[in-house]
């Protein structure tokens, strides 16, 4: 049996080098029976599902995707495998079950201005994004750490959004979410995932750590906590306020 592989599943397939090529030396795809397709990467940090626009009737394992695109094959035959599935790091059922099955906390819109804020001149300085729920508003929080403070004088970065319905707080690194394909997203945050919706085109991200409803505590800066004055001063002297 034989397969042609359209301009839409190679386009993707082009893009699953890009975002995986930082991740893993040799990246590895398999095309599965059917019309849903997966990736996962081998730190099992990023997941991504797409649909094929026919369905394939056999697996077609690929052990070097970058090589394979890049010898322009369009057309795959069950008869001529490269490799056998079972020597490919593939999602699991338990993987793609993970992943896909999370319970459902809030879901926005993530517009494609806000693809393009996270690889901007004003947010590429920062390691980590927080997505957070203050007062049913989505805030994008860009900050260096994952913690709950700021010193005063360090840059940062406050961006408000549209409304949300449960209160939570997302730290995702900044650099894991920024190879987004330029497109309107739904963003659905569940637990232990967040996730990218275009159309049948999927992606999911584990945060770096996440907290729910009475959890989520609210920044707060050395002014917040010190009220001496004379250790104000202090703290002042020394650049730390």
């Amino acid at each position: 049996m034989k397969y042609d592989i359209d301009d839409k599943a190679r386009l993707v397939l082009k893009h699953i080098v890009y975002i995986a090529e930082r991740t893993a030396k040799q990246i590895q795809f398999c095309f599965t029976k059917g019309k849903k397709q997966y990736y996962i990467s081998p730190k099992r940090d990023i997941f991504l599902t797409f649909n094929l626009q026919s369905p394939i009737d056999f697996d077609y394992p690929i052990p070097d995707l970058n090589h394979f695109l890049s010898s322009n094959i369009k057309t795959i035959d069950s008869q001529k495998l490269i490799t056998n599935k079972d020597n490919l790091f593939l999602p699991t059922d338990d993987d793609i079950k993970e992943f896909e099955s999370g319970k459902l906390i809030d879901i926005v819109d993530f517009p494609l201005k806000d693809v393009q804020l996270l690889n901007s001149s004003k947010t590429n300085k920062f390691e980590f994004i927080n997505f957070i729920s203050i007062d049913k508003k989505l805030h994008y929080l860009f900050q260096n750490h994952i913690w709950d403070w700021w010193r005063d004088e360090d840059n940062k970065l406050i961006v408000k959004r549209g409304e949300t319905t449960h209160k939570f707080r997302f730290i995702v690194n900044r650099k894991l979410i920024t190879k987004l394909l330029p497109n309107d997203y739904k963003l659905m945050f569940k637990r232990g995932v967040i996730h990218f919706q275009y159309k049948h085109l999927n992606y999911y991200f584990k945060p770096e750590n996440e907290f729910h409803k009475q959890a989520v505590k609210n920044f707060y800066t050395l002014s917040d906590k010190v009220t001496d004055k004379h250790l104000i001063q202090r703290y002042k002297k020394l650049n730390l306020m």
